[in-house]
Order: structure tokens, then C-alpha cells, then sequence
């Protein structure tokens, strides 16, 4: 890229971009006034004259070796140099200025300099920049520092220290080597600017020794290139010297300062002006305008702006973009999907693609060249949005798209078709249509084949419901017009179809084309399309109107069609026949006579129905033989009972749609008497037919009536409800099912009825068990009914009952269930025995929701009843409890001891009750249930627990002391053995347990931050903020002086580890809630990497506050938010970002004094939003 007279290579902007770049600075750039420093050779000279002893030319290209003579003979080598350096006079000039410039506008400022003089910490100090000096042999590590690095020594040290001779500098390289340490990091990690060096000074020979093979290392020079930069792997930036003082130099460089330090508002002026002009021919301005097109925050400038009123002007920026790299990436399918290629599109289409006048040159750039997917929805969405009548001269635009496609499905073609005027372009409309109904091979469901090879089917590539609404908008009011064009397309697209359905099974028999389509007329069995269906449609419609209309070209396709191995097309060429007008009924059936198609299956439903039609007007001797043909049957086959019902089925429509005609008639009444045994279909013209609906489960009678029954005749109330137990597949009407909530609802009103029917019931009717239980559960029982009920189901086999038994026992004691049977000793003698002691399922099985299955399986809901019993327990001895009684524990114990399934679903649902029986009797639940929620015991069992625990447990102070909080801190450590629903839940936990906890959160977040996953600390800190904007603002901020300020500021130290980007974005949403302390609480905002979070609502709740009355901390918060976020991480986010700060920047701007908001509309231009400086 040209800045001023220097073109830098993009890798060295990139690293300067990315904070790789380190500026190394050579002897040269302490030459120029009022600097005035020699150069090492001149100081060689001037050394030797002090010293008495004139150096050679040769000896002056050795000058380390001939200083390290000098004090070998006892010369003061060092103190000389340092003097000569330290001149009074001497100070930094521009190259210094510019230099400690451009460190620092990238915001990490890395030089090193092989220089002893202070000139670049003095231009740094008068611009009031703070960098940290580093001197020899106390060097940083090369590949992490920043400020100012003096490799071989400074001023401010004693003059031994300076490497100066060849002894310095073996020991700096060689021996001791930190020199050449420090660089090797240093090279291998950046890329590396020299400047102020020639290829003949010493230093660089020593340099070479540690550059490695590595190509990131350039040098600024007046030189022309030469071999020896190649040799030490360098590449030469060249800039002009005609003059001779190298002032080109500093000159680029601050150019280059200037373009570093531009915010989007000037990028957005400058570029603004440079397109008001011609496209630009000056080196420095073309390479701008290159860089921009390749920068995804300032294009959008550039399509902002970039407007032209003369087309003139306008084709000449094309010539111009056209002849630059950028465009090729649009062509590209590496950087096509980037977000500069998808804003030059946009703009090309916008600019070019539809303007008339300057479509032209665009169509030539593209037409000779494939498009990717990025770059063909770019073109696809702009004709699309193209309104009203589309113009002829786009056409070569939309048929270049159908060539580029980058694939063969894509709804925005079907709806362009539909949505276009096509009137003056119908071929064009006719082409895309044909496009659209191309025939497309896709995956088919299958179960499997032996080989694993997969089943295919043939569809179109367009969409049917767009294809259909196409052909009804787009051609069937034009139909007259166009009779011969649709009717030659149509029919090809079909034998297309059946071209790529035969390649795709040679040897098939079966027609899925023509089996999917019941009937060629509208029939409600065809409700359900295929995109196949809508050519179909298309070729009746139009045979319909050539039959009326042109019959010429009508009778040329039906004859066509009636000739073609395509099913379909034959059965077209059938319903072409029916409807004709111009001919007689005995033409039609001497027409079908002569096909043969009688008997073709396939053929059944057109047959029947011109049959239908024309039968009944047809002559008697023509409808004789019909009769007689009907009769005979179809050719002798294998099947001698389906040939036999064929004829049948024929006679049967031929009477039935002929009433005036006997002959069919009486064939018809023969043909039954002959095959009492067949019926006539509802459908007969069908081959097929499906229908759907519910099942009724209609109760057989209500519970009064069965009341009556039982009343009556108890065994044959029973009897009754058994006749329905065999009608499974009643659709409507009683059933099965309803004769059993016939029952329940009986019982249910009428609990003795259940105690009388118990007495009636047989071993195998356990379905009327369950339904007796289910009755009683819902119903009010005294205690003599309850005991009579739970008597009965003790004596009937547990296995059969159990679930149902169990869930009666669990759901005493609520309003719908309103029998407290934890009350009752015979309930828990009950509950005792149906305790399952192998495996058994319950209502849910498996499933991530273990609490849920647990609810609904036996274990679980013994364990809610002896949950319910302890708490009644507990009720009724208040003032005398000591604790669950022992013969409640050894009902638990059991629950919680057994290592079954069973055990593990009871766990869970008193896992759920942990705050309960901590209540009841803290020293059994820290024995017995407490243990259940450790993840080191065992994994699986603690899984489980939390999942009840977190889902309705509670915690107080003495549960989290008696190790519970040591529980939640493993359990965040484990969160990934819990559902996403329950690892919210844990963060909700967390949460609480900050705020209103007693142990301060300091004893504990350490552990919870070094431990958990990214994810829980996220959704924690979500948690955080919005329980602290529910706060009020004296309780918030209490939380601040609590754990909020000491955890926030130790994050930002990497206490105990840093934020990430994520946590940090999310965080920065407390200050919300934290308005008595906002400025304290910004100032950490300040110190981490938070960006904007778009999923939190921040910037929501933010513009709906009070922004003005502290405008100045709202501006930093929001500055520094949009300066860590990133322009993907927006992403569509963008306009969303943009809409909420329009509204907030005029509330900051009200603020007394207003704050400086230059930064922050240059953050939020740089993500995109280019309106920004207008606000």
C-alpha cells in the first residue's frame, strides 16, 4: 500500500494491525539535523583520531575489530564512543518523532534499537508517551515486551556496558548470548521493520546470525535492491532520496502515523471525497481506496458513499474496481463469503446490476465467469427484489443465474416467478419455469438396505407450492395464447421425470410418479402434493383448453400422449378424450376400445371415469360389446380371483353409472350371484385409497348408569364392560378404553361399588383391577372404606398392581385426590409390601428428566408417600418431636440403601425433599441423604440427585454448612452431567447463594471460578445480573461492599484466572443493577475485555434509563464495550447494535457537559453501522 512515497507491503500493515510488527532502528536515523550523530564507520574515524591511529578503509568496514585493537592497547574504547554519542547539541529529529509515533498508534508500541542515544525515549517523553526502556545486557523476552529496547547498550548505563567492539559483541552473540537470545524469540514471533541501516553495517552482519530462514523481516532503505538483502533475508521497501536528506523518509512515516491514528469518521470524510472525484490515479490514493474495498468497516463506507449521478462516471469507477484484486474475490469461492465481497456485491447490484443505462459494463465482468453461492445470492436477491414488470433487458442477468446456480434447489427462483410481470418476456418466464421443473434426484426414507446403499426418488427442483402458485398466477390466464409452447414444454418436462425415474431403476416395475397421482381432475385423495403433481396439472389445463379452443393441436398431443410409455402422460391423453366436445360417445369408447386399455391398472381411475361419461349415451350395440367385454374379464392370468373380481368391480361401475342400461345391469346381478362373496368399494374407480381420523374412546355409559348396572346385577355390569375389551379398533362409538373410565368414574362416585365388583372380577381381568385402584384414588373414602379398598388390593397379586397401587398411595391428601391414605397403618403396611424388588417400568422410561420418571414409577411415588407419612407425623407430634420415629427410618433406609434402579428413582425424589427431612431430622439426612448428592461416592447417583435436588430442592445455612456447599461447587465441576435446563437451574442456585447466603461468597466463588466450565460461569453471571436489577439499589449495593467489588477486581487480575471475552460481556451487565456504586462498578467494566453482549438485552434496559445525569460514565462504559467487540461477533446483529445506539447517543448528548462521544461513533462505524456519524 503507497503512504506517501514508500508502498508498504500489506504483511507489514497486517502485523502492525495485529500488534506483531517491531520497529528495529539503525545508526541512520540519528543522522539528520538536529541530531547529527555519526554513523559507526564515521565514529570509527573519529575514535581513531582521538586515539592517535588513522583507521584503513579496510579496517573502517571492520569497525568492531579495529575498536577492539584500540583497547587492546589500552585505549579507552567505551568511554570515547559514549562521548562522542552524548554531543550537547544533539537532539531528536523527525525520524525520531514519527517512529515513536507509529509504536505507539497500533496501541503496543515495540521498538529496538542497536543505537547508544536517548533521542527515541526523548521524542517519546516531549509527546508525552510512557514506554518502559530496556538496556544490555537486562533485555525483556523478545516475543513479550513492550516500550523501548537498547540491544546493545544506552547512554544512561556506564560506558562498559555499551557493545562496541568485536569482543562485545561475541559476548553479547556468542558467549553469553542474550543478545542473541532476545532475537531469536523476537524474529520468530513478528514481523520486524528495519529502518536506518544499510546492508554494509557491521550490526547487520551480527543480526544475520540470528534471523533464521524466516521471510517476516523488512528494511526501509534509499538503496536500490541488491543481493545482499536476499542474503540476509530481507525484503527492501524502497523510498526516494533524490535530495539527498532522506527527508522522504520521516515524511512516509508520519503519513503512515496519520493513516494508523484516522478514526472512522475521517476514513468515512476521506473516502466520501475521493469518490466525488475520478477514480483515482495517484499511487498513495489507489492504494487507499484498494485497502479500504479490503477492510470490513470501512466498505461500508465506501458503498455509502460511493453514488455516481453520470453514468459516465460511473462505468469509469467500474473500469477502475474491475482492474483492482478486490473484485476478483467476488469470483472466488475462498473469499466470497467474506463480509467485504458480500458488501461489494451488494453494491455492484445495487449500483449497476439494475440501472439500465449501466448494466452493460457489469454483465460484461461477469458473464465470462463462474459466480459462487455468496456471489449468485447477491445477484439472485437483487433481481428478486426488482418490482413490477421485469425488463427485458435484465434477461441476460436472470439466464446467466440459472447457468451459475450453484445448486438446484433455491425457493427465492420459484418465488421470482411468481412475483415478476412477465407479460412483455413471457420466453423468459417460460425458461425459468422450465428450470424450475427439472427433475432432481433426492435421498428417499428407507429402513435400510443389505448392502447400506440408500433409496432415491425423483423430485423437481422447484418448490410445489411456489411451482403451483406460478402456474395458476403466471400462465394458465395466458393458456390461449400459448397452447403449443406449454403443451411441447410440459410434455418433455414429464418424459424428462420418467427418463430420470427409469435410469434410476432400469428394471423397475413400479410407477411412483403415476401411483402418487390418484386421479388427472382435482380429488381430494391428492390433498397432498408432490412437485411432480403440478405438470400434471399443467398438461390437463392445458388439454383442456386445446381441446376446446385449437382442437388441432390438442388432438396432435392427446394421439402423442396416448403413444407414450409414460404412464402419465397416457393417463393425460385418457382425460383429454372425456372432456373432448367435438366428438361422439361411441367415438370415445371405439377410441378406448381400440388403446386396449381396459384392463391396465395403472389406467383404472380415466378409464372409469370416461366409461362414467360417455357409457350412458352410447349406442346399444357398442355398449353390448363393452358389457361383453366387461364380462369376459381380463386376459387369463395366474390370479384367476382377481381377474374374476375385475370384471366384477367393471360390471358394477357400468350399472351404477348407467341406470337406463339394463345389459349392465343384469351382467352386473349375474356376475354377483355367481361371487356372493364380493362386495362392492366405496372407491371402485380406485386402486388406492387412504383416509385418516381420531379415535373416539367414548364412554359406554356414565357413572350413574354403571351405578344402576352394579346395582342391579353386579356380574353382569361386568359382563357388560367386558364386551368392549375385544374392539380395539373402534374408530368412533364406545370402546374399550371408555368402558374402563366408565368404571373409574363410577367408582369414583360411588366407592362401594368398587368393594362389590372386587368380588366378581376374574384372574384375567387386571385391566378392571387397575381401573377399580384408579377410582378409588379419585375418591373421597371414609377411614372404613379406605381400610375395606386397601384390604382389597393387599389381596391382589402386587405385580399386577403395583404402579397403580402405588400412585393412589402417593397422591392421597390432594384436592383431586382427596384421600389421605399416609393417615391410615393399613396404607403403610401396603406401601410396605409393594416396594418392587426387581426392576419394573414406570409411566416414563429413561428420558434426561430423571425426577420426571421418577414421578412416575412406583419407586418414586413410595417415596413420596413416606414423605407425606413423616410429614404428618411430624404435624401431629409438633411440640414432642425428636426426630423421624425408627420405624419411619427403617422404611427409608430401605428406599435409600437399595442399588437398584428402583432405589435410584426413590433417591431422586427425596433428594428433591433435602430441606424437609433436614428439618425433620438433621442427623439422619446428613447419614443418609446428603451423601446421595456427592459426586466422589458415586457419579451416577449424584447425577440423579442433583437433578431432583436442583429441580424443588431448597438450602438454608445449616444444610450448605453441613456440606451442601461443598456440594453445589462439585456439581458445577460436574455440570456437564446435567440437562441445560438444570445447569441454569445450578447457576440460579449460585446466585442466591451470593446474595443471601451467610458464608461470604469469597469463602467459596474462588473454588466455583477455578472449577467451572465457561459456559456455568456465563449463565451464572447472567443469573447475577438479573437478580441485582430486581434489587433495590441500597441491597445492590450492600452486595458490592459484600463480594461484588473484591470478585470483580480480582477477576480483572487473574484472580483466580482471568475473564473471558464471554464472562466479561456478561458481567459488565451488572452495572445495571448497580446504581449507587455505577462509576466504581464502570471503572472494572474499564479494566476487562467485556464487549457488548447482544444476547443479555443490555442495550435495551441501557436506553430506557436516565443516561443523561451521568453521561460522561455511560460514554466510557459504552466506548470501551464497542472497542472489545468485534464486527463478526455482531454479525446480523449489527442493525439491532445500530437501532438501540441511535437511541442513546442523543440521551448522552444531553449531558452537562456533554461527553466526548468521537470514540464511540468511530467504534460503532467501525462495526458496521455506518450512519453513525450523522448522529
Amino acid at each position: 500500500m503507497w503512504i506517501g512515497d514508500i508502498d508498504l507491503p500489506p504483511a507489514v500493515l497486517d502485523a502492525a494491525e495485529a500488534g506483531h510488527l517491531v520497529l528495529f532502528v539503525g545508526a541512520g536515523a540519528s543522522r539528520s539535523r538536529p541530531s547529527f550523530l555519526p554513523d559507526f564507520g564515521e565514529l570509527v574515524r573519529e575514535i581513531g583520531s582521538l586515539a592517535g591511529r588513522e583507521p584503513t578503509d579496510v579496517e573502517v568496514k571492520q569497525p568492531d575489530v579495529f575498536l577492539g585493537q584500540l583497547e587492546d592497547g589500552g585505549v579507552d574504547v567505551h568511554q570515547l564512543v559514549a562521548a562522542a554519542i552524548d554531543q550537547p547539541g544533539s537532539r531528536h529529529n523527525p525520524l525520531h518523532t514519527a517512529i515513536a509515533r507509529l509504536a505507539t498508534a497500533y496501541g503496543k508500541p515495540r521498538i529496538v534499537t542497536t543505537n547508544y542515544d536517548r533521542h527515541l525515549s526523548s521524542a517519546a517523553a516531549e509527546l508525552s508517551l510512557d514506554l518502559e526502556i530496556y538496556q544490555a545486557p537486562a533485555l525483556p523476552i523478545g516475543d513479550d515486551f513492550e516500550g523501548i529496547v537498547h540491544l546493545h547498550g544506552s547512554l544512561d548505563q556506564p560506558s562498559r556496558r555499551l557493545v562496541v567492539t568485536d569482543s562485545d559483541f561475541g559476548r553479547s552473540y556468542l558467549r553469553e548470548a542474550w543478545a542473541a537470545r532476545f532475537l531469536e524469540r523476537m524474529f520468530s514471533t513478528s514481523t520486524v521493520l528495519f529502518i536506518g541501516y544499510s546492508h554494509g553495517d557491521v550490526v547487520m552482519q551480527y543480526l544475520a546470525r540470528s534471523l533464521g530462514p524466516d521471510g517476516k523481516r523488512y528494511i526501509v532503505t534509499d538503496q536500490a535492491p541488491n543481493v545482499e538483502w536476499r542474503r540476509l533475508g530481507l525484503t527492501p521497501i524502497s523510498y526516494p532520496n533524490d535530495s539527498g536528506d532522506h527527508s522522504a523518509l520521516p515524511a512516509g512515516v508520519e503519513r503512515w502515523v496519520e493513516l494508523a491514528t484516522m478514526g472512522q469518521i475521517e476514513h468515512r470524510a476521506r473516502i466520501a471525497g475521493l469518490v466525488e472525484a475520478e477514480p483515482p490515479t495517484i499511487p498513495e490514493e489507489v492504494s487507499y481506496l484498494e485497502a479500504v474495498l479490503a477492510d470490513p468497516a470501512r466498505i461500508s463506507h465506501f458503498v455509502e458513499k460511493a453514488h455516481f449521478e453520470e453514468d459516465a462516471r460511473a462505468q469509469r469507477w467500474f473500469a477502475w474496481l474491475e482492474g483492482r484484486a478486490i473484485f476478483t474475490s467476488v469470483f472466488s469461492q475462498d473469499t466470497t463469503d467474506s463480509n467485504t465481497s458480500r458488501a461489494l456485491m451488494s453494491w455492484i447490484t445495487n449500483e449497476y446490476l439494475c440501472n439500465e443505462r449501466r448494466s452493460g459494463i457489469a454483465i460484461r465482468a461477469f458473464s465470462e465467469r463462474s459466480w459462487p453461492h455468496a456471489t449468485w445470492e447477491a445477484i439472485t436477491h437483487r433481481l428478486f427484489s426488482q418490482g413490477g414488470e421485469f425488463p427485458q433487458w435484465l434477461s441476460p442477468w436472470l439466464q446467466l443465474t440459472l447457468q451459475n446456480a450453484p445448486h438446484r434447489r433455491d425457493n427465492l427462483l420459484d418465488m421470482m416467478l411468481v412475483d415478476k410481470d412477465w407479460s412483455k418476456n413471457f420466453d423468459l418466464a417460460l425458461m425459468l419455469f422450465e428450470d424450475r421443473t427439472r427433475p432432481l434426484l433426492r435421498r428417499a426414507f428407507d429402513f435400510g438396505t443389505p448392502d447400506g446403499s440408500p433409496r432415491f426418488e425423483i423430485d423437481l427442483c422447484g418448490d410445489e407450492y411456489w411451482l403451483t402458485e406460478a402456474w395458476t398466477k403466471i400462465f394458465v390466464p395466458v393458456l390461449a395464447q400459448h397452447l403449443g409452447q406449454l403443451l411441447g414444454l410440459i410434455t418433455e418436462q414429464i418424459a424428462h421425470v420418467y427418463r430420470s425415474q427409469r435410469a434410476l431403476d432400469p428394471d423397475g416395475t413400479f410407477d411412483p410418479i403415476s401411483f402418487s397421482r390418484s386421479a388427472i381432475e382435482h380429488h381430494e385423495q391428492d390433498l397432498h402434493r408432490h412437485p411432480v403433481d403440478v405438470l400434471t396439472d399443467a398438461a390437463r389445463d392445458c388439454i383442456e383448453e386445446a381441446v376446446s379452443a385449437d382442437p388441432t393441436v390438442g388432438q396432435t398431443f392427446l394421439s402423442l400422449w396416448s403413444r407414450s410409455p409414460d404412464t402419465i402422460l397416457r393417463r393425460l391423453a385418457l382425460h383429454g378424450w372425456r372432456v373432448r366436445t367435438d366428438v361422439s360417445s361411441d367415438e370415445k369408447l371405439t377410441w378406448l376400445q381400440a388403446q386396449g386399455w381396459l384392463w391396465e391398472v395403472p389406467l383404472q381411475h380415466e378409464v372409469f371415469q370416461l366409461l362414467k361419461e360417455a357409457f350412458p349415451l352410447t349406442s346399444e350395440p357398442l355398449a353390448r360389446r363393452f358389457v361383453d367385454a366387461a364380462a369376459a374379464g381380463p386376459p387369463a392370468g395366474e390370479d384367476v380371483e382377481l381377474a374374476a373380481y375385475q370384471s366384477y368391480n367393471l360390471l358394477g361401475w357400468l350399472a351404477e353409472t348407467s341406470p337406463g342400461q339394463s345389459i349392465s345391469k343384469d351382467a352386473f346381478n349375474e356376475i354377483q350371484a355367481a361371487h356372493p362373496e364380493f362386495r362392492r368399494r366405496d372407491h371402485p374407480d380406485l386402486t388406492h385409497f387412504s383416509s385418516s381420523g381420531g379415535v373416539e374412546d367414548a364412554l359406554p355409559y356414565t357413572g350413574s348408569e354403571l351405578h344402576e348396572l352394579i346395582s342391579r346385577d353386579p356380574a353382569d355390569a361386568v359382563a357388560r364392560l367386558r364386551e368392549f375389551q375385544n374392539d380395539s379398533l373402534t374408530l368412533t362409538g364406545p370402546s374399550w378404553m371408555g368402558a374402563l373410565e366408565s368404571l373409574r368414574t363410577c367408582v369414583r362416585e360411588h366407592p362401594d361399588d368398587g368393594t362389590i365388583l372386587a368380588q366378581v372380577l376374574q384372574p384375567e381381568d387386571s385391566a378392571l383391577r387397575t381401573a377399580l385402584i384408579n377410582g378409588w384414588d379419585g375418591a373421597a373414602l371414609d377411614q372404613a372404606q379406605a381400610e375395606q379398598a386397601l384390604e382389597i388390593i393387599a389381596g391382589w397379586g402386587h405385580d399386577e398392581v403395583r404402579q397403580a397401587a402405588c400412585a393412589m398411595l402417593s397422591n392421597g391428601g390432594a384436592p383431586e385426590h382427596p384421600t389421605p391414605w399416609h393417615q391410615l397403618d393399613a396404607a403403610r403396611e401396603l406401601a410396605s409390601t409393594l416396594w418392587p424388588t426387581s426392576s419394573v417400568d414406570g409411566s416414563v422410561v429413561g428420558g434426561a428428566d430423571i425426577l420426571l420418571e421418577a414421578i412416575n414409577h412406583s419407586a418414586g411415588d413410595l417415596a413420596e408417600f413416606w414423605t407425606k407419612v413423616v410429614q404428618w407425623e411430624w404435624s401431629e407430634n409438633e411440640t414432642t418431636w425428636d426426630g423421624i420415629p425408627q420405624h419411619l427410618i427403617t422404611q427409608l433406609d430401605r428406599l435409600v440403601s437399595s442399588t437398584d434402579r428402583n432405589g435410584l428413582l426413590a433417591q431422586v425424589f427425596l433428594a428433591s425433599q433435602l430441606y424437609f427431612y433436614f428439618g425433620a431430622d438433621r442427623a439422619w439426612c446428613e447419614a443418609h441423604l446428603l451423601p446421595l448428592l456427592d459426586w466422589a461416592k458415586d457419579e451416577e447417583t449424584a447425577a440423579a440427585a442433583w437433578q431432583g435436588f436442583l429441580t424443588w430442592g431448597r438450602w438454608n445455612d445449616g444444610l450448605l454448612q453441613a456440606g451442601l456447599l461443598d456440594g453445589f461447587i462439585a456439581t458445577a465441576r460436574h455440570s456437564d452431567k446435567l440437562p441445560e435446563r438444570l445447569r441454569r437451574q445450578l447457576a440460579s442456585h449460585l446466585t442466591s447463594l451470593a446474595i443471601y447466603a451467610q458464608p461470604i461468597p469469597a469463602t467459596w466463588l474462588t473454588r466455583f471460578v477455578a472449577d467451572s466450565p465457561e459456559a456455568l460461569r456465563v449463565e451464572w453471571a447472567e443469573e447475577v445480573r438479573r437478580a441485582l436489577v430486581e434489587l433495590g439499589e441500597g441491597e445492590a449495593t450492600e452486595q458490592w461492599g459484600r463480594w461484588i467489588e473484591s470478585y470483580w477486581s480480582g477477576r480483572n487480575r487473574s484472580v483466580p484466572r482471568p475473564f473471558t471475552p464471554d464472562e466479561a460481556s456478561v458481567t459488565a451487565g451488572w452495572v445495571l443493577g448497580l446504581s449507587g456504586v455505577r462509576a466504581q462498578a464502570i471503572d472494572l467494566v474499564l479494566g476487562s475485555s467485556a464487549g457488548v453482549d447482544m444476547r443479555g438485552g443490555f442495550l435495551s434496559r441501557l436506553k430506557d434509563l436516565d443516561l443523561a445525569t451521568d453521561a460522561r460514565n455511560w460514554a466510557r462504559l459504552l466506548t470501551h464495550l464497542l472497542k472489545n467487540t468485534s464486527s463478526q461477533s455482531t454479525g446480523s446483529h449489527a442493525w439491532r447494535l445500530g437501532r438501540y445506539l441511535q437511541e442513546i447517543v442523543p440521551q448522552l448528548r444531553q449531558g452537562r457537559p456533554p461527553p466526548d462521544l468521537t470514540k464511540l461513533i468511530d467504534e460503532a462505524m467501525r462495526l458496521g453501522i455506518t450512519n453513525a456519524g450523522e448522529w
